[in-house]
């Protein structure tokens, strides 16, 4: 059995229109390892390429990319591939790139249950209503991780001041 595939025009213009998204939701989950965020970034459009899915509209689209990103990212960090290599986290590390904005990198710092929504609400755009339903989580659920998300994000980025 042979796997439907999307046009090529249809493929193209998904990636002009959301490779940049795709590409920060899986650099904020997996920081600093380029590598992987490649990997990620490309088992994203592949599982596009072979999704039967037909979107309502760009956004719809936008949405669905974001979150297939998001589960690649996830599994990632949860193979035993990354379990092994773990220990090599422990080794000096080489600094991190002097352009990144110091936010971004708080963000990335979050634990995941607010990394996610932080990014969602504060770099894509969306409204709590709408990670509500794209996480499968209530909106006060949603408005209150954000709420925490905040607290900390303050507390790290003040820290870093002193």
């Amino acid at each position: 059995m042979s796997a439907v595939r999307r046009a090529d025009e249809e493929i193209l213009a998904a990636y002009d229109r959301c490779a940049d998204a795709v590409y920060r939701v899986c650099r904020m989950f997996l920081k600093a390892d380029s590598a992987d965020i490649m990997d990620a970034f490309q088992q994203t459009f592949l599982k596009y390429m072979v999704c039967p899915k037909r979107f309502e509209n760009d956004e719809h689209e936008k949405a669905w990319l974001i979150v297939t990103a998001s589960n690649v990212c996830r599994d990632i960090l949860r193979s035993s591939w990354k379990k092994k290599v773990r220990l090599m986290d422990e080794l000096p590390q080489r600094a991190a790139p002097s352009d990144e904005d110091e936010t971004f990198r708080c963000v990335t710092a979050l634990p995941e249950k607010y990394r996610t929504a932080v990014y969602l609400y504060y770099y894509e755009g969306y409204s709590a209503l709408e990670i509500a339903k794209l996480t499968g989580k209530a909106e006060s659920t949603v408005y209150a991780v954000l709420r925490d998300a905040r607290k900390q994000l303050k507390q790290m980025l003040t820290e870093d001041e002193l």
